[in-house]
């Protein structure tokens, strides 16, 4: 588990410059969010490069630490009942609707300023999704005129899972805003870095890429596995949109009916919320879950999720048809070593990882039945065997290279 204190790393360099950096992410270790891990692994390894890290997040004050503050803001699973929780809702509901945390920003703004008083910042660094934290970091450029980078582990206007009639407007009027005053953003998959040159030439120069990793401290792989009659095939982590294991699905009922599969030798287990925008058939579920081959468990704990992970005969990663992004869970899917079927897109950012990975896998992509069946039927063939990952994949995709990187842009003199 990440420690909520940034740690050193003997593989990186100590410097004796000091540049204080703050970090506005509204999740951060140890919080049971995908989203709270990348800026953890920036709060480890940046004090060793020179910049000490203060971090603002959402949360109780009792969880509070000398670098971390947590401000009162909602989360889904926290609702206050007070005019801040009524102003929150209201925004969701009528212009943000994917986005925590506006009654958060201006009491993060009052935290940062009263922090930067006492021990002045140089840079601060956002982390987005949620958007808000970008707003409070536009909100800190114009009152202190400190450096600010933009890291967004999603893209604003463009991203697929942005449906709503609000989206075409707001999206695209926060982004614009963002690039303008900005010193740099951040894209964590080429393709948005590249579609973001598209769309603003005149601020492409503010354009970098920095993907999404591992922690090379966090001693994460492959765990034996448990004695039982049937093979695991797993999927950890919230099912969305076309984030949906229809495909997969539909297979396994077909094989089954044709007396292909025995139905007690192999179980799907789905472990995560099932958010309501899913479009996968239900009959599908319904029919698996009566065979006993299917399993829908919500969210657990953080490390007993992992544990699942590593205990899994097959690793299950489902990314959808947009191909602009790659599921945070892929790269410790990697680290466990064993089997990964992936639902996503043959020419996606995912599947050209997975392609140098080192790691046996398999896409699973719309296309003709008896093609799906056989690439489905040929991945249950592979052995479940936990192969190490590549030297490509450990090199490009570690912590510590990605904050060297994040040093670098947080180094250059403002724009």
């Amino acid at each position: 588990m990440y420690s909520t204190e940034p740690q050193p790393s003997p593989s990186v360099q100590p410097t004796q410059q000091t540049t204080p950096v703050l970090i506005l992410a509204y999740c951060f270790p140890p919080d049971n969010y995908s989203g709270a891990a990348r800026p953890g692994r920036f709060a480890r390894y940046l004090p060793d490069l020179g910049f000490p890290v203060r971090v603002i997040a959402v949360g109780d004050s009792a969880e509070e630490s000398a670098l971390i503050h947590r401000v009162e803001g909602e989360t889904e699973q926290v609702r206050h009942r007070s005019l801040a929780g009524f102003i929150e809702r209201v925004a969701r509901k009528s212009l943000m609707p994917h986005d925590e945390g506006i009654a958060w920003v201006p009491r993060a703004v009052r935290e940062a300023v009263r922090w930067h008083r006492r021990e002045p910042f140089a840079a601060v660094l956002s982390t987005a999704p949620p958007v808000t934290t970008h707003l409070a970091a536009l909100w800190l450029k114009w009152r202190l005129s400190v450096r600010w980078v933009a890291d967004f582990r999603d893209p604003l206007a463009g991203n697929p899972f942005h449906r709503l009639p609000i989206d075409r407007y707001v999206d695209p009027w926060l982004e614009q805003r963002i690039f303008r005053h900005a010193d740099a953003v951040i894209a964590n998959t080429e393709a948005v870095g590249e579609m973001w040159r598209r769309h603003y030439p005149q601020w492409a120069h503010k354009v970098n890429v920095i993907w999404n990793g591992f922690d090379p401290a966090d001693p994460f792989g492959a765990m034996p596995l448990p004695p039982r009659p049937y093979k695991v095939m797993a999927h950890i982590g919230e099912i969305y949109g076309d984030r949906h294991p229809g495909i997969l699905l539909r297979a396994f009922r077909r094989q089954i009916d044709r007396g292909a599969l025995e139905p007690g030798a192999h179980r799907i287990r789905l472990i995560g919320n099932l958010n309501a925008d899913h479009t996968f058939d239900r009959n599908d579920v319904n029919y698996l879950v009566e065979r006993g081959c299917l399993e829908l468990t919500p969210q657990i704990p953080r490390e007993q999720a992992r544990a699942e992970a590593a205990q899994a005969d097959y690793l299950i990663l489902l990314d959808g048809m947009a191909g602009l992004q790659v599921p945070a869970k892929l790269f410790d899917y990697i680290r466990v070593g064993r089997p990964i079927l992936a639902v996503t897109s043959q020419t996606s950012a995912a599947a050209s990882i997975l392609a140098r990975s080192g790691v046996r896998h398999t896409l699973l992509s719309p296309g003709p039945v008896d093609e799906i069946d056989a690439r489905l039927m040929d991945f249950l063939r592979y052995s479940t065997e936990s192969l190490p990952p590549s030297d490509w994949f450990t090199r490009n995709f570690n912590a510590v290279e990605q904050t060297e990187r994040l040093a670098a842009l947080l180094k250059e003199p403002q724009l």
